[in-house]
């Protein structure tokens, strides 16, 4: 069973990334508060980290930088606004972020990169069903 954590800050947004990750049944979300996403990320069954950021907080104390010190095998998940598109890509290359969403969330868009996130977890033998 592939452990993806949900650490969003409008319950909304998360509510509608958890429902997406229930069309995957082999794909167990949890959510979990930001002050504690990093150190459970470090834990040996975590598979991906979906967060997001917001404009003005794109560094927000180097959370991105926290999850890849900790976690450098963790896939992340970021949801953006469109206007940190440009820094967010730049981020995506220079920290292996898997892939930026941009917000508004489009219901389609997210289960495509969920079944992208699927099928790399599989290729690299991470047990998955």
């Amino acid at each position: 069973m592939t452990k993806v954590l949900i650490s969003l800050r409008d319950a909304i947004l998360s509510d509608v990334v958890k429902t997406a990750f229930k069309n995957f049944p082999t794909m167990a979300t949890y959510p979990v508060p930001r002050s504690r996403v990093v150190g459970l990320a470090a834990e040996d069954d975590v598979d991906a980290v979906v967060i997001d950021i917001e404009k003005g907080e794109e560094h927000e104390g180097g959370l991105i930088d926290r999850l890849r010190d900790k976690a450098p095998d963790v896939e992340l998940v970021v949801l953006a606004e469109p206007s940190l598109r440009e820094r967010m890509n730049r981020l995506k290359l220079s920290h292996g972020i898997f892939t930026v969403v941009p917000l508004p969330l489009d219901a389609f868009d997210i289960a495509k990169r969920i079944v992208r996130l699927e099928a790399l977890l599989a290729d690299r033998g991470r047990q998955i069903g």
